[in-house]
């Protein structure tokens, strides 16, 4: 299967693929029955328990963020935080004109 010029390279027999479900439409992270999964499942039973563990969490215990996007700036701070702080001590190296996101070497 290729993807904008990328070509999965994966073992068909590979422990992800084996434990996925089949799926009419192709989908590489389908539902147990196989479908689409909505936004707002992933967000409740991915994301919400995942915080929860990890303490991130409100006064009331409930997760902290809402949306997927909250990943996106973890990872960015992950990557530009100290080494002695946890992060792997990559330089922001600008802002790209274009999209206005940060980029990293």
């Amino acid at each position: 299967m290729s993807v904008k010029g990328r070509t999965n390279t994966r073992p068909s027999g590979s422990p992800r693929k084996l434990a996925c479900p089949k799926s009419e439409h192709g989908l590489v992270f389908p539902t147990g029955a196989g479908e689409v999964e909505y936004h707002s499942n992933i967000v409740v039973r991915g994301l919400a328990p995942v915080q929860v563990a990890a303490g991130v969490v409100t006064k009331a215990g409930k997760a902290k963020y809402t949306a997927m996007h909250a990943l996106r700036h973890f990872y960015a701070s992950w990557c530009i935080n100290r080494r002695e702080d946890g992060g792997l001590g990559l330089p922001l190296r600008s802002y790209s004109t274009d999209s206005g996101t940060p980029l990293f070497r």
